[in-house]
């Protein structure tokens, strides 16, 4: 499954929008290393990358909805929390038992759910807060 950000997803935020892009394209990176037969390895490398992006990019957000007053940001602080925790369990279980099928599936659903459901979804809502 491949998914692309579009123009239709912006935020309104230059920076927000750029990191946006950057997990689609790690996303994007994750597909076709798996489509080539390089699922572990790319996994791996996912994680790695995701592992202090994901970081920088929910302070910058939650520093951006701070700034602005959003008031969903105790909701979005927690999805944010949510999401780290399940990476940190995915890259645990990697850590622990190397890359497996269950893992590259774990992390492809880990990352659908988070880029369909919080980036088209509840940043939408921020980005109609930022609009306004």
């Amino acid at each position: 499954m491949q998914l692309t950000w579009t123009p239709a997803l912006s935020v309104g935020n230059e920076e927000i929008d750029k990191q946006h892009i950057a997990l689609f394209g790690f996303f994007g990176d994750f597909v076709e290393g798996c489509s080539k037969g390089e699922a572990k390895e790319t996994l791996i490398e996912l994680h790695d990358r995701l592992k202090d992006y994901v970081e920088h990019h929910f302070q910058a957000e939650e520093a951006l909805m701070h700034q602005t007053n959003f008031p969903d940001l105790d909701l979005h602080r927690r999805k944010h929390q949510s999401f780290r925790e399940r990476l940190a369990e995915i890259r645990q279980q990697i850590s622990n038992q190397g890359p497996t099928l269950m893992n590259i599936i774990q992390t492809n659903k880990a990352l659908v759910s988070w880029l369909v459901q919080h980036v088209q979804d509840l940043d939408q809502t921020f980005g109609e807060y930022l609009k306004e």
